[in-house]
C-alpha cells in the first residue's frame, strides 16, 4: 500500500467499505429469509391442524344416529312436524332427536325461517309450535318425548 497515491488509497477504503455493507446487507438478508421460512413452516403447520380438525368434526356429523330408524319411520307413516326456527321448545324436540333430526318431515312456518312454507302450516291451522300431525289428523300439541311419538305412531323406539 505504500506505492498506492492518496487517491488509490481513497478508492481501496471505499471499495473495503462497500464491500463490508454488501456483507452486511447479506447477512441481514440471510436472517429474514430464515425468519420468512419458519413463520412459512408454522403457518402451514397450524393450517394442516386446523385442516384435520375440521374434517374430524365434518366426518363426525354425517354419522348415523340413535334414532334414524325410528325418525324415518315417523316420515314413512306421514307425520310431520310444524315449527318456527326461533322456537325454544322446536329447538327441544330437535334436541330429542339429535342427529336423526335430519330423517324427520319437519316444516318451517315462519316465512323468514329456512326452506319455509307458512302457506302449508296456515293450511293445517297450526297455532302454535311444535305441533305434530299425524296421517289420520291426529295433532299433538307442544314438546314430545320419543315414547309418546312411538306410542302414537306405532313406530319402535330404538337406540342404535
Amino acid at each position: 500500500m505504500a506505492g498506492l497515491s492518496k487517491e488509490e488509497r481513497k478508492n481501496l477504503g471505499q471499495v473495503a467499505s462497500e464491500d463490508t455493507e454488501i456483507r452486511r446487507l447479506d447477512a441481514e438478508k440471510k436472517s429474514k429469509n430464515k425468519k420468512v421460512v419458519k413463520h412459512g413452516i408454522g403457518w402451514t403447520l397450524v393450517l394442516i391442524i386446523l385442516g384435520l380438525i375440521a374434517y374430524a368434526v365434518a366426518a363426525n356429523a354425517g354419522g348415523p344416529g340413535k334414532y334414524d330408524s325410528f325418525a324415518q319411520c315417523l316420515t314413512e307413516k306421514d307425520f310431520v312436524e310444524y315449527g318456527a326456527y326461533w322456537c325454544s321448545n322446536c329447538a327441544e324436540q330437535k334436541q330429542k332427536f339429535g342427529k336423526s333430526f335430519k330423517y324427520v318431515t319437519y316444516v318451517e312456518c315462519d316465512p323468514n325461517g329456512r326452506n319455509a312454507d307458512p302457506g302449508r302450516c296456515a293450511l293445517e291451522g297450526i297455532e302454535g309450535y311444535p305441533t305434530w300431525i299425524g296421517p289420520n289428523d291426529e295433532r299433538l300439541a307442544g314438546t314430545q318425548t320419543l315414547e309418546t311419538l312411538s306410542r302414537i305412531s306405532g313406530c319402535p323406539l330404538v337406540v342404535e
